[in-house]
């Protein structure tokens, strides 16, 4: 008999990290296991390859309507699956109210219909860090105080609405699942773990051929690649370049992503203002806009060195999964708990907001060419080993775990 799922998720073109990745999981799925795949999207989505007829793309669903709980139930009951998974994240534009809890109240309905439901968290958000989190909002930081009782509810909502909660992570047994266990006090049986898996890459240009390309012959490359969005920690970035700009003349700091929104437009200028005090403008450049997929080889080709300056990080980074077989060294901030375990933990890591630390974690990469290149042969065999098959095939473990539960 064919497995029905349902999954719930954003999908391309929306710009959110849960849509991209729900897509190459449906394709990993399809191909390895004997499914039917309900996806469950927003109106605007594209939709799926129908992989024979066993995908089924069902645009239904409207994050700004907190009467979605009730459309989505009356199509799933309809469906009749045997298992719901949603790709959760708490963001009020996508899944509704403040944090996302309008998607709590579907979870909880579709529990109370018997529904068997898992969820895969994408960020994983623990008491302090909502609280920080919340203080930068200006009409809410007032209720910073309460923010932790607040996440203490919706995780004890998503709690009731689920039969397992699947942690987007770097690895198994991870330090994040040791943490969340305590945070929140859910049965360890009920939390499951699903590795981010790395990215296939298709192209790899020459480095040299890649800079002629971006027009930056003969210069050392430090890449920061993504979304441009407070939290992104581009002016620790642009400190270390200061610091290590007369030692290195031809370092250039290559910023390269569009910004999100009004914030990630104010933050963008900001940026560019602590560029220019510094008198930076020729060791630093901003590609501002969106990349496409056709472009993306030759940025991290030419790169020396990806760096994944955050300073607030609740998710496994994409960056780090999505480019590691790039094989170049990929340098990230020890904020959270992903990066320092990630790739086999052959990612160096730097103490976030400490431009002093992470300029002297760039020299020593650029001063020991062998040892950035072990760098880069780890990066690219986890990029093998922790492939999107591996992800679907773990997906399948959790499911097996969630439907006998």
């Amino acid at each position: 008999m064919m497995f029905r799922l349902v999954i719930i998720s954003p999908l391309p073109p929306q710009k959110t990290g849960e849509s991209t990745y729900t897509v190459k999981l449906i394709n990993k799925l399809v191909e390895i296991a004997n499914i039917e795949i309900f996806a469950i999207t927003g109106k605007e989505a594209n939709p799926l390859p129908e992989m024979g007829g066993r995908v089924h793309t069902v645009p239904i669903w409207n994050g700004r309507d907190v009467t979605y709980p009730l459309t989505l139930l009356r199509k799933i009951r309809e469906i009749n699956p045997h298992l719901v998974h949603v790709q959760f994240g708490p963001d009020k534009l996508i899944y509704g109210g403040m944090f996302g809890e309008v998607m709590l109240i579907l979870l909880v309905l579709l529990q109370l219909c018997g529904i068997r439901t898992t969820v895969t968290s994408h960020s994983t958000w623990m008491k302090d860090q909502v609280q920080r989190r919340v203080r930068t909002y200006p009409r809410l930081g007032v209720f910073a105080p309460f923010a932790e009782v607040f996440f203490s509810i919706y995780m004890k909502l998503l709690d009731l609405g689920t039969n397992t909660i699947q942690l987007s992570t770097v690895c198994l047994n991870s330090e994040l699942k040791r943490v969340f266990l305590k945070e929140y006090g859910i049965p360890e049986s009920k939390i499951l773990e699903i590795p981010h898996p790395c990215s296939k890459v298709e192209k790899v240009i020459e480095p040299d051929e890649a800079k002629s390309q971006l027009g930056l012959n003969d210069r050392r490359i430090v890449l920061v690649f993504g979304f441009i969005k407070p939290g992104k920690g581009l002016e620790q970035a642009i400190e270390a370049i200061n610091l290590l700009s007369n030692r290195y003349p031809d370092i250039l700091l290559l910023i390269a992503g569009k910004p999100v929104g009004a914030e990630g437009e104010r933050y963008l200028e900001d940026t560019k203002t602590i560029v220019k005090k510094y008198s930076l403008e020729e060791n630093i450049r901003i590609d501002s806009g969106y990349i496409q997929d056709k472009d993306i080889p030759k940025y991290f080709s030419a790169a020396s060195i990806i760096l994944v300056p955050y300073t607030e990080s609740v998710g496994a980074s994409g960056p780090i999964h999505n480019f590691a077989g790039y094989g170049t060294p990929i340098l990230a901030s020890d904020v959270g708990y992903h990066n320092q375990e990630s790739l086999d933990s052959s990612v160096v890591t730097f103490r976030s907001r400490d431009a002093k630390d992470l300029a002297e974690k760039i020299d020593y990469i650029i001063g020991n060419p062998e040892t950035a290149k072990k760098m880069g042969d780890t990066h690219k065999q986890c990029a093998k080993s922790q492939s999107w098959i591996q992800g679907a095939k773990q997906t399948l473990i959790n499911y097996r775990i969630t439907l006998r539960k």
